[in-house]
């Protein structure tokens, strides 16, 4: 029994980490980021785009509610580590109460992209000085809110930054 509890597990652990668990074999949506070409990057200033892409033979909606630097953390998990491997801690997957006259949808067409532009800057604690270096940065994408539209998880690419002072 104890060995196939640890099978188990062991199975379930080599599932999460090549990405088997919590994704779809079929994903609906892509969700990528990008640096900003030209941009300057610094603690206060880490512009991103995201891009969201319709990779579903069908149109899909997605909840437009990104322009709101506290809905950013309702909505994405950003993952951001030094090129030391230190995490920098950054809130996500929170809560949030729309009215229902606020709620706002983008259609997306088979292969057609939405993008959003954001300042990661927003949503790092004030009290995280970001040091000199390079960066790796991904996202996830969560989504439980609307209605007719994608809800659920997609994983983003990771991208390096270099963040100066």
């Amino acid at each position: 029994m104890r060995k196939r509890i640890l099978g188990s597990i062991a199975i379930t652990f080599a599932m999460l980490s090549l990405g088997m668990i919590g994704q779809s074999a079929n994903p609906l949506l892509k969700v990528s980021i990008a640096a900003i070409p030209g941009a300057t990057y610094s603690h206060g200033a880490i512009p991103l785009k995201l891009t969201f892409e319709n990779v579903s033979a069908k149109k899909i909606r997605i909840l437009d509610a990104f322009h709101e630097p506290k809905a950013l953390p309702v909505f994405f998990q950003f993952e951001m580590k030094a090129s030391d491997g230190t995490p920098i801690p950054i809130a996500g997957a929170g809560k949030i109460d729309f009215s229902k006259d606020s709620l706002h949808y983008v259609q997306l067409a088979k292969g057609q992209k939405y993008e959003v532009m954001l300042n990661l800057a927003d949503i790092i604690p004030p009290d995280e000085k970001l040091k000199e270096g390079v960066y790796g940065v991904s996202l996830t994408y969560y989504n439980q809110y609307g209605e007719n539209c994608f809800q659920g998880k997609v994983t983003s690419n990771l991208i390096q930054l270099h963040i100066r002072n």
